[in-house]
């Protein structure tokens, strides 16, 4: 399911894009090898409350986002995509990189990080915050500009 996202739920996300423009500014991440099974990865602290945020403002949807995985990651190797895509998919691009992050604790984010496409999901999103009109993929309706609510829907 997805859910409906305000313009407020979009600028509480992209409080967090000035962090993942500047990651020199403080470490977003370590890696501490050998302390467990997996080769574990701490985040900073503002990583862990990116992570709820997105969470709470809608951005972590119910799909099936394993069988999306080689989907997600051809965003991720074609930055063009990430440019044009509208905020379902950014949603879906969301949930999957959090979920892999979270279920197998690689570095999936750190990687995303370091090669900077959490940043490129985000200057997307801030590009469509500050359109003055929705994208409007096949099939769907987003309302003006003037109504504060978007209700993407599974394409």
């Amino acid at each position: 399911m997805i859910s409906t996202i305000s313009n407020q739920n979009i600028d509480r996300v992209l409080a967090f894009l000035p962090l993942f423009a500047n990651p020199n500014t403080k470490p977003l991440y370590q890696s501490q090898p050998g302390t467990g099974i997996f080769d574990p990865y701490v985040y900073a602290t503002e990583v862990a409350e990116f992570l709820e945020v997105l969470d709470r403002e809608g951005f972590v949807i119910a799909y099936d986002w394993s069988a999306c995985k080689g989907e997600a990651m051809r965003y991720v190797d074609d930055p063009a995509l990430v440019a044009s895509a509208d905020l379902t998919t950014l949603q879906k691009l969301l949930t999957t990189h959090v979920h892999l992050e979270q279920f197998f604790n690689d570095g999936h984010l750190a990687q995303l990080i370091e090669n900077g496409h959490l940043l490129a999901i985000l200057k997307r999103l801030a590009q469509l915050r500050s359109s003055q009109e929705w994208p409007q993929p096949a099939g769907l309706a987003y309302p003006s500009r003037q109504s504060d609510q978007l209700q993407p829907a599974l394409v």
